[in-house]
């Protein structure tokens, strides 16, 4: 009976972990897709503030993805993991990194508001708006996923 409840709750954490892969991995992409269009809004813009805003918002797209990179490799170690001690651990450590990551996002929040004050491009601006909300949903997923108290 015990080894069916595991299972049981295993198969759930399999389930909801398999859904945030599958975020992540949009999110990743999305990402993606405001790098590269940063990178196109700064073009011809060398040495002005519009080139320099580009680059920063550039940075914090590049940024997230990687993120998202990371965020898939701990799900994935974590649908892997079938000890409950190892198990445990590796919840540890992932429920840290979400915290990490969350905080890191928030800063990232406040400098794309920044550039979003100071660029002069509507089309620049209205991406950062697009990234920022991106970048909101993401935090607030990292904040509300909690694995089960030990």
């Amino acid at each position: 009976m015990k080894s069916l409840v595991f299972l049981l709750l295993l198969y759930g954490l399999s389930c909801s972990a398999q859904a945030n892969l599958q975020t992540f991995s949009a999110k990743a992409k999305q990402f993606s897709n405001y790098g590269e269009d940063f990178l196109g809004f700064g073009k011809g813009e060398n040495n002005s503030l519009e080139h320099t805003i580009s680059t920063e918002l550039f940075t914090v797209a590049v940024q997230n993805n990687e993120r998202m990179s990371a965020l898939k490799a701990l799900l994935t170690i974590h649908l892997g993991t079938l000890c409950p001690q190892d198990r445990s651990l590796v919840e540890t450590v992932i429920q840290q990194e979400f915290s990490y990551y969350s905080k890191q996002i928030a800063v990232d929040i406040r400098q794309v508001n920044l550039d979003v004050g100071d660029t002069k491009k509507p089309g620049v601006a209205a991406e950062a708006l697009r990234m920022r909300g991106d970048l909101r949903e993401l935090q607030a997923l990292l904040d509300s996923i909690k694995f089960s108290e030990k």
